[in-house]
């Protein structure tokens, strides 16, 4: 008897330890900034002749408790080669895709999530007229709690 109600407590423990607490923030564009090249100067564009894309509530998903990614519809996990959770700050640091380097950094304070597009180096040997090109979008986070 006494093992079996052991068997069932530890059980309790494991299902629990084993049920990821995952946290679902809702992010909005509130900045866009474009940098042509390298003479220009970097340009706020307002939002309402930023692409439709943008636009629009944009979910992160991410487990602080297991330092892990889920899913995203503002960033894609492709896009990033390492993710450090630190304690003020979520780095997504990219790795060279196609023809761009993506980096974001998600405040955990401020919920401000900064994302950088860049040239890949390949892209710069070939276009240097690329060189100095930056998007940086801006967008404000705010914890969602599920409604059921």
């Amino acid at each position: 008897m006494r093992a079996l109600l052991l068997i069932t407590i530890f059980s309790f423990f494991w299902s629990n330890v084993s049920i990821a607490k995952t946290t679902v923030l809702s992010c909005e564009l509130t900045k866009f900034f474009i940098t042509k090249n390298l003479l220009s100067d970097s340009t706020q564009i307002p939002l309402s002749k930023v692409a439709p894309v943008y636009l629009g509530k944009k979910t992160l998903i991410l487990d602080f408790d297991k330092n892990e990614f889920i899913d995203s519809t503002v960033l894609t996990g492709g896009d990033y080669s390492e993710i450090r959770f630190l304690n003020q700050e979520v780095y997504f640091i990219g790795h060279q895709r196609n023809y761009f380097k993506y980096n974001a950094v998600l405040n955990r304070y401020t919920g401000e999530l900064k994302h950088t597009v860049v040239p890949s180096d390949e892209t710069v040997k070939k276009k240097p007229e690329e060189l100095g090109f930056k998007q940086q979008t801006f967008y404000n986070c705010q914890k969602t709690e599920k409604k059921f």
